[in-house]
Formats: structure tokens, C-alpha cells, sequence
């Protein structure tokens, strides 16, 4: 079983308090506090799946190729920021967690180069 943003965004919290943004279609991790899940599913945000990649919905994907990536993308960090925002930076544009901390800051900065 798995759990699945079907609304267009869902905000969670990880164990150490930090939030996270997970857009429609998104799987959440499963680490997530059953809680937690209980309370987006309730919402109408998240539901629960057997097969996530068959969740995403024809209206899911409307919205999304509806909305600029202006809007989707979440502020770039300054060059100076810290690896931990660069981290967060790629998550939340769609990098697996686990990948950006394995990266160096660099790295990250190379991959998502500034706009313009």
C-alpha cells in the first residue's frame, strides 16, 4: 500500500518536524506517521493506493500542465545557501531524497543552473 498526493500539494512533515512538498501524483514516503497520513487522506490531499503509478488521474494531470513551472517551482536558492537548502531545493523539484544528499552542493547547483 502506498499513499498518493491527489490533490495539488500536500505539505508533510518529516520525524525530525521539517516540512515537505509533495505536488499531485507524488508518492509519499513511507516513513510518514500514520497520523499524519490519516489527516490528508481526510482532507481529500492524499489517498491511498495499491498502484501508484496508476493514480495520477486525467484532472491530476490537467492541473499540473495547467500551472506555469514558474508556479510549480519552488525560489531557487542563493549560490552561498547552505547544502542542506540546495538538498530541499532538489527534492522539492523532484529529486529522490536520498540522491541530493549524495550529491555535493555543486553538483546540485550544476544541475538546476539559474533561469535567463
Amino acid at each position: 500500500m502506498a499513499y498518493v498526493v491527489t490533490g495539488p500539494c500536500a505539505l508533510v512533515k518529516d520525524r525530525a518536524g521539517k516540512i515537505h512538498y509533495y505536488y499531485a501524483g507524488a508518492v509519499i514516503p513511507p516513513e510518514v506517521e500514520s497520523k499524519q497520513l490519516d489527516r490528508l487522506v481526510d482532507r481529500g490531499l492524499v489517498s491511498k493506493v495499491d498502484d501508484p503509478a496508476a493514480a495520477v488521474t486525467d484532472a491530476e494531470l490537467s492541473v499540473r500542465l495547467s500551472q506555469s513551472e514558474s508556479e510549480q517551482a519552488p525560489e531557487r536558492p542563493r549560490q552561498v545557501a547552505s547544502k542542506a537548502a540546495w538538498v530541499d531545493y532538489a527534492v522539492a523539484r523532484g529529486m529522490p531524497r536520498e540522491q541530493a544528499e549524495a550529491m555535493d552542493k555543486q553538483e546540485i547547483i550544476d544541475r538546476y543552473p539559474a533561469a535567463g
